[in-house]
């Protein structure tokens, strides 16, 4: 039986389309009325042109306006042209410039990128008097990433990584060798024993190899990270790819905005804002599992209980949290919250460097 040529289209459509691409889910604001990438093209003299720029202000408006063909003819190549060709300094970012406030870029560009529409390039290359700028908006909700990166570094990358005291022998590394010990291990590593293995073999020293949640334009790595993570489905693996750091193996996960309200019980010597307390170790444990034990038979005094108590910065209202995301709190607290249900109380204190928490997520 054949397809009916519009099924044949959409089937097209959705298989060519990535689904960590597809995922709405995954898109959160950045808090910002405008984001844009660019590609600068200057000219010798222009504000902070740099010393290697040459070309006259005629020889850049040319250049500038033969790069716009190309990118009007494919612009899915923006992000790739912007590394290859912008003489800003946001090239190593792939042109993005993240979210800006109104005000914040001169005049003509910031006119322009009002009047662009999301994911529209600028049909004319825009000038201001750092040189000639092609212009992309980009959303204000892109889509935000969370990986799990398994690291082998190599002495290409020391000068980036020299100041990571952790790092130190594997600099040592070619990167033939260190290419090679990533393939090998990713023959062995699967997306349950990801975590597991990036603890004991990744040369990124982070629990569970949790890098963050991020979004392209927030910093040079976020936005080389955010092109790989783009062509992962949430939780699946990548091959081996080369990063600026080294070679990696990604683990993409979903991005959440967490909930929370929190009693926390410090202890002297424990991490944290509350540096005066003088109860030890086991005599917070022992006044946690109270609190714990208390809230089991009447949930309600939570927020009563967290003002008396609780030695973190939100108990004056109870312990509630400002919203958090994925991977910005310790990985006993967010694996916690993952395992609980809305309005629930965790049952026994998750102990952290800061102290015992008990922890509502709300």
């Amino acid at each position: 039986m054949t397809c009916p040529v519009f099924v044949r289209l959409l089937l097209g459509f959705l298989l060519a389309t990535p689904p960590a691409l597809a995922d709405d889910s995954q898109r959160f604001p950045i808090g910002k009325p405008f984001s844009a990438s660019h590609i600068l093209i200057t000219w010798k003299g222009a504000d902070r042109a740099p010393g290697h720029v040459t070309r006259s202000k005629a020889e850049a408006k040319i250049a500038a306006e033969e790069l716009l063909q190309k990118l009007l003819q494919q612009p899915e190549q923006f992000d790739f042209l912007a590394k290859e060709h912008s003489d800003g300094p946001s090239a190593s970012s792939y042109g993005y410039l993240g979210g800006f406030d109104r005000g914040a870029m001169a005049s003509a560009f910031e006119k322009a990128v009002r009047k662009a529409k999301d994911g529209e390039i600028v049909p004319k290359p825009i000038r201001t008097q750092f040189g000639f700028h092609l212009i992309r908006r980009n959303p204000t909700e892109p889509i935000h990433y969370a990986v799990r990166l398994i690291l082998f570094t190599h002495r290409d990358v020391s000068a980036r990584l020299k100041h990571v005291p952790t790092l130190g022998e594997h600099l040592r590394r070619t990167p033939e060798e260190a290419k090679a010990l990533a393939e090998q291990w990713r023959t062995k590593v699967t997306v349950a024993n990801f975590e597991e293995t990036a603890n004991e073999h990744s040369d990124f020293k982070r629990v569970d190899g949790r890098f963050g949640c991020f979004y392209p334009g927030q910093s040079a790595f976020s936005t080389e990270l955010s092109h790989h993570a783009a062509k992962l489905a949430l939780d699946s693996i990548s091959e081996v790819v080369e990063l600026s750091t080294g070679f990696a193996i990604l683990k993409r996960v979903p991005v959440f905005k967490g909930k929370s309200s929190d009693i926390l019980i410090s202890y002297r010597g424990a991490v944290g804002p509350a540096e005066n307390v003088g109860r030890t170790e086991a005599e917070a444990k022992a006044l946690a599992e109270k609190l714990a034990a208390e809230l089991a038979a009447d949930p309600k005094k939570f927020e009563a209980l967290a003002k008396k108590h609780s030695d973190g910065v939100f108990a004056f209202r109870g312990g509630k949290q400002v919203d958090w995301f994925r991977d910005t709190r310790f990985a006993a607290y967010e694996r916690a919250y993952l395992a609980m249900k809305p309005g629930e109380i965790t049952a026994q204190p998750i102990a952290t460097k800061v102290g015992f928490t008990i922890m509502r997520r709300d």
